[in-house]
């Protein structure tokens, strides 16, 4: 019943933290199951009407409430699960409703609800009343977690770049920070302080705001990145560190512990995929950046992890890669991985692998990479300025470098592949996912002459919207029609000569499905080889169709590389 291939989409522990409750899907087949903590066992399952997202226990732990996708009326609907089964609470076509919360009594949900694709406008921030079925707009927000406070009468939410609190009663509204930092995200209360994340996309930090004063006081270093923040009910502060670590510190900022955590791609650190602790009980459950791992933390006797879940199939280890630098025109030095055959060969090829984020790196585990060096295909994955691991320096890409220093990172492989490795210069593609399918395009846009062929996996087509996720209230007024278009794949799109691949999800909300057939009609009338292919009911990442990209792909390049 549980396939190795599926991927976890979200996940909660039981207040006691006896149980975790987790959606799954496998093409397109979603399950919400639990699973018992003590033993790892799988309780019960139960097939879902939508393609199952977050997912929340009620404070008493009685119910759950699951958000879904429901690719029929392009819609997340809200469910709410009961020892009864599943009610649907809403659902309206073209309205998506993300990040359901509850409050203390476990009588109301707080949730994020959008009109047309998330992150296109800010959605409505509403509270939906379990006895009456009402559903009440409160606010206008930017589309982060809101909570409620714990008396559960006001309700804390993002407006960039702030932090705000509404009263529920009186509707009257209070900024809670003036902070400068591009996103902040309130986390979770522990009485009257409040967690929140804050930072750039590539870097975060975390904070702390008393409620009272609105006093906030910085936790973590400024040149380290701390994501994931979360209480746990001795009152201990934990997150995760430069995702190699798992911290726990005191509210005072006093650091007690620090392990490392098990997974070396490190952990999901997104608000319903971030760690999380029971509320009573030393228990705290993660999962890998993969989303096929759960892992259990207990601190006492020892501090210690135990596999909780596992979807990936035992026999597939990670990748073996080889850690390698090469150099810009400049001399700047580029790191990457490099994998597959290196020796002498008959057919020598290449891929340059785009990773995403851009706060991100490769994984040793990318299921693409692995089709690729599986079928003899030579793969240079640059770990591009604003990738992690490489200290916060590196890390570091202000916007109006993006388009740019990464896109030369990426493009010097080309050289490096031909004059040191022996790649003839015909027989390199460039593919990518995500930002990575955005530094492809503009790759082969930019240096046109470069490629074999090209191949853009769920990639995003204009800067605009590379700006607006950088800095969502400032990025986009602070450059020019010209700078944008300039760094835009699809205002470049006549300049593209090599055969391109793009793989893209109706419901992406980062590019559009009218600018993906935009693209394919301007490149067939130029003569061009574009193959498109759209997938009805997937959004942004094609999770469902992991092997159905990766045998795209490859049949793809090679065709043409």
């Amino acid at each position: 019943m549980f396939e190795e291939t599926a991927q976890i989409y979200g996940f909660a522990l039981s207040p006691d933290g006896k149980s975790v409750a987790l959606t799954t899907r496998t093409g397109k087949r979603s399950l919400l199951s639990w699973v018992e903590v003590e033993s790892g066992q799988w309780i019960k399952s139960m097939e879902l009407p939508v393609a199952g997202q977050a997912v929340s226990w009620s404070p008493d732990g009685t119910m759950l409430v699951c958000s879904g996708e429901r690719s029929s009326q392009a819609s997340t609907d809200l469910l709410l699960i009961t020892e009864n089964g599943a009610e649907v609470l809403l659902s309206q076509p073209g309205q998506h409703i993300t990040w359901p919360t509850w409050n203390p009594e476990g009588t109301a949900l707080a949730c994020a609800c959008f009109h047309g694709p998330p992150r296109r406008d800010h959605p409505q921030i509403m509270t939906f009343q379990l006895a009456s079925r009402q559903l009440v707009q409160q606010t206008t927000g930017g589309g982060s977690l809101p909570q409620f406070t714990p008396c559960g009468r006001k309700l804390l939410f993002y407006r960039p770049p702030d932090l705000w609190v509404v009263d529920l009663v009186t509707r009257q509204e209070h900024r809670l920070t003036h902070h400068e930092k591009t996103l902040l995200y309130p986390r979770c209360c522990h009485g009257t302080k409040l967690l929140f994340e804050y930072g750039s996309y590539s870097i975060r930090q975390i904070g702390l705001l008393d409620l009272n004063s609105f006093h906030v006081e910085p936790l973590s270093a400024e040149d380290e990145d701390a994501r994931g923040p979360s209480w746990s009910p001795e009152g201990e502060i934990t997150y995760i560190e430069n995702q190699t670590s798992l911290v726990g510190l005191l509210p005072s900022g006093e650091r007690l512990w620090s392990v490392a955590l098990p997974e070396p791609d490190g952990v999901e650190a997104y608000p319903y995929t971030a760690p999380q602790w029971a509320h009573q009980g030393s228990r705290l459950v993660l999962l890998d950046t993969m989303r096929s791992r759960l892992w259990l933390f207990e601190k006492e006797p020892v501090p210690t992890f135990k596999q909780l879940v596992c979807f990936r199939s035992p026999s597939v280890a990670p990748l073996r890669a080889q850690r390698i630098q090469y150099a810009d025109a400049t001399g700047r030095v580029i790191p990457a991985l490099l994998f597959g055959p290196q020796g002498p060969a008959d057919d020598k090829k290449a891929v340059i692998w785009v990773h995403g984020g851009p706060h991100s790196q490769t994984s040793l585990s990318d299921p693409s990479v692995r089709a690729l060096v599986d079928a003899g295909w030579l793969v240079l994955a640059p770990d591009y300025q604003g990738s992690i691991g490489h200290g916060p320096i590196w890390e570091q890409l202000p916007p109006e470098q993006r388009g740019e220093r990464d896109l030369l990172d990426v493009v010097s492989g080309h050289p490096y592949l031909v004059e040191h490795l022996g790649i003839p210069s015909h027989r390199i593609a460039i593919a990518g996912y995500s930002y990575g399918g955005y530094l492809a395009l503009l790759a082969l846009t930019q240096y046109p002459s470069l490629w074999a062929a090209g191949a853009s996996l769920w990639g995003i087509w204009d800067a605009r919207e590379i700006q607006r996720m950088a800095a969502p209230m400032k990025a986009v007024s602070r450059f020019s029609e010209a700078w944008l278009d300039a760094r835009s794949p699809l205002a470049q799109i006549k300049q593209l000569q090599a055969p391109v691949l793009i793989l893209h999800g109706a419901h992406d909300s980062t590019s559009t499905v009218q600018e993906v057939q935009s693209v394919k009609e301007q490149l067939t009338g130029l003569g061009r080889v574009c193959d498109v292919h759209v997938f009805a009911d997937a959004g942004h990442g094609l999770p469902q169709y992991t092997h159905v990209c990766c045998e795209r792909l490859l049949c793809f390049l090679r065709q043409y590389c």
